[in-house]
């Protein structure tokens, strides 16, 4: 496997793994280095570059929806957007020497986000003459969620999960995990997660709880396939009850005593009715992919609940 490679005369290199129109790179200056790996950028990217020894890396899977663009017009600036980002709508800035940009990966770029590495204009201290607005870097790390109309300005690091409201500007630092808004911003909300599920999906298969259900010997379960890329698979059944009729819950509960209970998706199982000698043991498959804001060391105990309408058991299953 190999990617396309271009070259000129000034010895700038420019490497992607297909040369597309939706790619529209502009240099003008020597030693530049481009390097795009995605095979998803079926949109409009614009990288425009002003300047000497400049390196650009796009990571594989980065994707963008609308248009990105990108001007350089500086020397020794370097700029990365991590595997897995998604791009709406957004503009980059960076026009000081040796600053540098880094997108972490699996971030979250929405429409008419712009992040400026530089205020393109200096500001100087009338007494001491010195200037106060030099740039550096911006730093984003992995899974952060930049919301429609945002700005991320010079010098910003913001930590892994970190959702920035729409319309904020951001001028500070902030911590991993937080959502932060308003102009300048500030933490609205502290210890959150997000997924790119929407809310109606994650709800969809979220129900009540069952923790006064008890356990006992009319539930039969199997576990086939047991926390396997996030997947628990397997068959259960109440005993001398038609499974047809028979609904399948997992029923998580984390290390802080949470109950959080989902309905499984059910599939016919000829195999476990034909071991039972008994076709209302066909409707016994279930299975669930774990949602990501799970994770599986925060689960301390799961139970399979089987609910034939008033008839209610559970069996604990290890995790």
């Amino acid at each position: 496997y190999t990617m396309d490679e271009l070259r000129d005369n000034n010895k700038n290199i420019v490497v992607m793994d297909k040369i597309t129109k939706h790619i529209i790179i502009d240099i003008e200056g020597n030693d530049n280095n481009v390097c795009i790996k995605s095979k998803k950028l079926t949109h409009t990217l614009n990288l425009t570059i002003r300047g000497d020894n400049n390196c650009v890396r796009i990571g594989e899977d980065v994707a963008i929806t609308k248009e990105l663009d990108i001007f350089i017009g500086g020397s020794n600036i370097y700029v990365e957007i991590g595997k897995g980002t998604t791009i709406g709508q957004a503009i980059i800035r960076f026009a000081e020497d040796g600053s540098r940009l880094e997108i972490g990966e699996d971030c979250m770029i929405s429409d008419e986000v712009e992040v400026w590495g530089t205020d393109m204009h200096g500001i100087i201290d009338k007494k001491s003459y010195k200037v106060t607005n030099r740039a550096k870097e911006i730093v984003i790390k992995n899974h952060c969620w930049l919301g429609a109309k945002s700005m991320i300005m010079k010098n910003v690091h913001l930590n892994e999960g970190c959702i920035v409201a729409a319309g904020a500007i951001v001028t500070a630092d902030f911590p991993a995990n937080v959502m932060i808004g308003g102009t300048p911003a500030r933490i609205i909300k502290k210890d959150i997660e997000w997924v790119r599920e929407s809310p109606k999906l994650l709800v969809a298969s979220q129900c009540d709880n069952f923790i006064n259900v008890i356990e006992n010997e009319d539930v039969v379960v199997n576990i086939e396939e047991h926390c396997n890329n996030d997947m628990i698979k397997g068959w259960g059944f109440l005993k001398d009850v038609d499974s047809k009729f028979t609904d399948i819950y997992l029923e998580f509960i984390m290390t802080n005593d949470q109950h959080i209970t989902f309905s499984t998706n059910k599939e016919r199982r000829e195999d476990v009715a034909a071991a039972y000698q008994d076709k209302k043991y066909g409707a016994t498959g279930f299975w669930f992919l774990l949602p990501k804001y799970l994770k599986k060391t925060d689960i301390k105990i799961c139970r399979v609940i089987c609910k034939n309408e008033n008839i209610i058991r559970a069996k604990k299953i290890e995790m």
